[in-house]
């Protein structure tokens, strides 16, 4: 993963081609809060299914922090789906299914 610009609301976490970008303090992904703005969600609509992202403000500087590096925001994405593509490729359908069932899961019980 190419490094993100500082911000004390953004952490890496992880390591080598499984690193990712959370919410600090969270197990909220970048990720999930920018498709959440791409689907057209309303701050309080992401924060109703996402409560650890209390209190308001936070999301409001991540917000800032996806609007003020799209660059770096659409990389970022495109690494995560690169590595999606990889690990299909690698896994039968079975398992990928599996692991889309359990991210799922994981991603409804962090919020």
């Amino acid at each position: 993963m190419r490094e993100m610009p500082a911000s004390p609301y953004i952490e890496a976490r992880g390591e080598g081609r499984y690193q990712g970008c959370f919410v600090t303090g969270t197990r909220i992904s970048l990720d999930t809060v920018v498709y959440s703005l791409r689907r057209g969600e309303r701050i309080e609509q992401i924060l109703e299914d996402y409560p650890s992202l209390e209190p308001r403000e936070t999301l409001e500087r991540v917000i800032d922090y996806i609007r003020d590096h799209p660059a770096e925001i659409e990389n970022y994405l495109a690494e995560g789906e690169q590595l999606w593509n990889e690990l299909q490729a690698e896994n039968p359908p079975e398992i990928m299914e599996l692991l889309r069932k359990y991210d799922e899961a994981k991603r409804r019980k962090t919020a």
